[in-house]
């Protein structure tokens, strides 16, 4: 009898082990997300990129289950950006999907440090967004970006988070996004209506979250700067479209705004800098030069 059942375990670890050779560890997760990824980046069939997109996000998913996954920086995957929260408390994959010159597609997982937490799992509603700038949001009716920086703040009712992202948005124009991500229950609330504009004399004028639209032909800056511990990004300014059809567009003239936070209020700084560039800054137009990526762009500054 111990022959016998010594003999079926050991036939039985000789099926078993290939198993988990073929790819059940963490670098073969990385490894074959990045291989789906590559596809749905620079594939030309839109059907293929689709396919390829479907299968990356329940195999993410499937990732981020296994033990100690938090801990394994996946640094096999380029095709998707994780951003850690400068608390170290969660991370966040977010990913593109080009459809066409003007549908672009988003998605994210939010992965808690804690093991015994819910991934969140993020669902892009950007085009049915009715308000953008003041709508509060949930993870089912997310406004779709690529997160670029996490920074942690405290606030009356809990610590929260600002997140910068970016968005594709159109043919001619890319949008930079500063959003507010907190918590309740476990589940993810983004937007608050804690970015203010105070003018003397008035009330304050407060938003859910800032939108930068700008020309797709440059790039601009939005981001936290730890050094002045305040929010910096480029002002913009109208300019004429180059391009048939382009109408007018935003481009950057040298000089900087911002947000410090005050009193449980992001506040808007007209002004952080004095030196003004005497002319706007513009990039070789990539608009269509399918030689830098799918999407015909090339890197976006944060």
């Amino acid at each position: 009898m111990q022959k016998s059942l010594l003999l079926i375990i050991t036939i039985l670890s000789l099926y078993t082990k290939p198993v988990a050779a073929q790819g059940k560890t963490l670098s073969y997760y990385g490894d074959t997300l990045q291989s789906l990824a590559i596809t749905f980046l620079t594939n030309r069939d839109v059907k293929a990129r689709q396919k390829a997109c479907d299968q990356f996000l329940p195999l993410i998913q499937e990732a981020l289950k296994q033990d100690a996954s938090f801990k394994f920086n996946f640094d096999s995957l380029t095709g998707a950006c994780i951003t850690y929260a400068t608390d170290s408390t969660f991370r966040m994959f977010t990913w593109q999907l080009y459809v066409a010159e003007d549908n672009y597609r988003y998605y994210g997982v939010i992965q808690p440090s804690n093991p015994t937490a819910e991934l969140i799992i993020l669902n892009d509603k950007s085009d049915e967004v009715a308000d953008p700038e003041y709508d509060i949001l949930s993870a089912d009716n997310w406004y779709g970006a690529i997160y670029y920086t996490i920074q942690d703040f405290d606030t009356p009712t809990g610590k929260k988070y600002l997140i910068f992202g970016k968005d594709g948005f159109d043919l001619f124009n890319r949008r930079k996004i500063m959003d507010v991500l907190s918590f309740e229950n476990g589940q993810a609330v983004f937007g608050e209506e804690i970015f203010a504009t105070i003018e003397e004399g008035r009330r304050p004028r407060t938003q859910s979250r800032v939108l930068l639209e700008y020309s797709a032909e440059i790039a601009i800056s939005l981001n936290y700067d730890k050094e002045r511990d305040m929010v910096i990004y480029d002002h913009l300014i109208n300019a004429k479209g180059r391009y048939p059809g382009q109408g007018p567009t935003l481009v950057t003239d040298g000089s900087y705004e911002g947000y410090e936070y005050k009193d449980g209020l992001w506040v808007h700084v007209e002004k952080v800098f004095d030196q003004i560039s005497e002319e706007a800054p513009r990039e070789q137009p990539v608009l269509y030069s399918r030689s830098k990526d799918i999407m015909g762009r090339g890197n976006d500054a944060p």
